[in-house]
């Protein structure tokens, strides 16, 4: 589905493949080729996983985006190295509140980016926030656009 931005959403299926009528029993995402478009990895019943690479940007033109990776590996034990738990919010000059949460696992038989994406549209970040798992807040004025984003937990 296409967001309208509007409180209702247009199909958007065969834009992207998604139309596929097989029986399907794991989905995973991430943006696969780092342009920006989440991806789609289908497992299908009797099948090999089917990955779907979106070309929105082909459709609907650029798009501004920025996909966040939390990094915990020198944390002592205080926040696990993949930073599952932590919430990621994102402020844009439109006036809108982004907020993703970094979970482990997704759906049957398949685990979706643990990278924390947030698609912008026209909007740019003037602010992003980090609440790590053990409660503590990093917080950054102007975050980076349009690129992937690594921010390490440091004790």
């Amino acid at each position: 589905l296409h967001n309208d931005r509007d409180g209702s959403f247009t199909a958007a299926a065969e834009v992207g493949g998604a139309a596929d009528p097989r029986v399907s029993f794991g989905l995973a995402t991430a943006d696969h080729d780092n342009d920006g478009w989440v991806d789609l990895l289908i497992g299908n019943l009797g099948e090999s996983y089917a990955l779907y690479c979106n070309d929105g940007a082909a459709h609907y033109g650029d798009r501004h985006w920025l996909t966040i990776e939390l990094r915990a590996e020198q944390s002592g034990g205080a926040v696990n190295a993949d930073a599952i738990g932590a919430r990621v919010y994102v402020h844009d000059d439109h006036g809108h509140l982004h907020m993703r949460e970094i979970i482990a696992g997704s759906s049957l038989a398949a685990g979706s980016s643990l990278r924390a994406h947030v698609g912008l549209g026209s909007a740019l970040p003037n602010a992003a926030v980090v609440v790590w798992p053990d409660g503590r807040v990093d917080q950054w004025q102007h975050p980076p656009v349009d690129t992937h984003w690594i921010i390490e937990y440091a004790p």
